[in-house]
């Protein structure tokens, strides 16, 4: 027997497909709980191996896990189906810039702001890696970016952004 979703008037999901396990993953991500987020973003994936969203976010549960080279591998993944997608450029960039690979990271960041030019993510990432190459010039106008277009961004990053903008500016 199926169950309705009264409120809704449809069926509920079937807890076997893609977009249930896809659901399943984001609240185990929420919850801490990445292993079992894990678990559910490879069946998402096994379940539908065309859906970028669930390779991207398997991604960011590997970066939480600390297993870089297993988020850029799914990363790799989301691109093959979503190419131009900004947000996993992004994602892309910044786990390259964590494994030290800054030229890599550059051209994905890069290519970040070419897709959305209004995504704040990637200036920070592009603040991040410019600091470390030694532009501070460069460094100190995406942190500035950063700033301008993402206050409502996660507030430990602003704040990290703050505080990398006040010493390249000290450094001058």
């Amino acid at each position: 027997m199926i169950f309705r979703c009264i409120a809704c008037n449809r069926a509920p999901p079937d807890p076997a497909s893609a977009k249930a396990q896809f659901g399943l993953g984001n609240v185990y991500v929420r919850q801490g709980k990445f292993l079992e987020a894990e678990t559910a973003f490879k069946a998402a994936v096994a379940l539908d191996p065309r859906s970028a969203a669930s390779y991207a976010n398997l991604a960011v549960t590997y970066y939480q896990m600390d297993k870089l080279q297993e988020a850029a591998d799914a990363l790799e993944s989301a691109l093959r189906i979503e190419p131009d997608d900004a947000q996993t450029l992004y994602l892309m960039g910044a786990v390259r810039l964590q494994l030290g690979d800054l030229a890599t990271s550059e051209q994905y960041l890069l290519k970040a702001r070419e897709s959305d030019p209004n995504l704040p993510e990637v200036y920070y990432g592009l603040g991040a890696l410019y600091k470390l190459k030694g532009q501070k010039q460069e460094a100190i106008a995406a942190f500035e970016k950063f700033l301008a277009i993402g206050p409502g961004q996660d507030a430990a990053a602003v704040s990290h952004a703050q505080q990398e903008l006040d010493e390249l500016r000290q450094q001058q």
